[in-house]
């Protein structure tokens, strides 16, 4: 063999020992750097995302007792404790569209977002997060709810960033077919001053697993309430009141 092609041979031999030696050292640091990642983050992590599931599932309670509002409409039979709105008064219809419930939702969802981030016990880590901004979507048998927001989670040398906007929550819900069904029944009343077609009610609520219950409860006022058949969806009510002319 050459001279020549003896200092070749010697060239690529180390130029591949170096390349091992380098995949090695990074090999090495990257596993070191990973190690080192607290597995509490992962907890906390979760923690959060249950915190927001389970409020999702509260705000979706509050809203169907409330039929489907947040705040106050303006026409409402006043409890004390809380309001039904009235979406059939005295010759009018004020029945919210699916995407003013949706946007009194989000409402309630930005207002409790804080509760998951700053009323939990995280171990010393610093949990912070952007203003949320929530959209909701009411579809068949689910409702969705996405938050654009960012969360950091840090600790020392440890961190995570979330972004919620890229982890949607989805929650069993029949809400998309008790609000056509409210619908439903106030255009009855609307077309039938008074009266109510209670086989009309009562096979359309089947058609969607649901149950309506009509009580008087003063002079030409009635509440009416739409009832889950499962024991999956949320909310498991949703009311409304109606007042006919005298």
């Amino acid at each position: 063999m050459k001279r020549g092609q003896v200092t070749t041979f010697i060239i690529v031999a180390v130029v591949i020992l170096f390349v091992i030696v380098i995949t090695v050292v990074f090999l090495q640091e990257n596993k070191s750097e990973f190690s080192q990642i607290d597995p509490s983050i992962i907890e906390i992590r979760s923690l959060i995302m249950n915190c927001i599931e389970e409020s999702g599932k509260k705000s979706l309670k509050l809203i169907g007792n409330q039929g489907g509002y947040y705040n106050k409409p303006n026409n409402y039979y006043n409890l004390g404790w809380t309001f039904i709105p009235y979406y059939y008064l005295k010759g009018q219809e004020f029945n919210p569209s699916i995407d003013e419930v949706e946007k009194e939702i989000s409402k309630l969802i930005n207002k409790n977002f804080n509760i998951c981030i700053e009323n939990q016990d995280f171990n010393n880590y610093l949990v912070s997060h952007s203003n949320p901004k929530s959209e909701i979507i009411i579809e068949e048998d689910k409702t969705l709810i996405t938050i654009d927001s960012q969360v950091s989670i840090n600790k020392e040398k440890n961190s995570e960033e979330i972004d919620l906007k890229k982890l949607p929550i989805e929650i069993p819900s029949k809400l998309l077919n008790m609000i056509d069904l409210s619908r439903f029944i106030t255009e009855s009343h609307a077309n039938y001053e008074g009266n109510i077609c209670i086989s009309c009610i009562s096979n359309k609520a089947g058609e969607y697993n649901l149950t309506v219950k009509i009580y008087d409860i003063e002079n030409l006022t009635q509440f009416i309430a739409i009832f889950s058949n499962d024991n999956v969806s949320h909310p498991e009510l949703f009311q409304f009141a109606n007042k006919y002319n005298e």
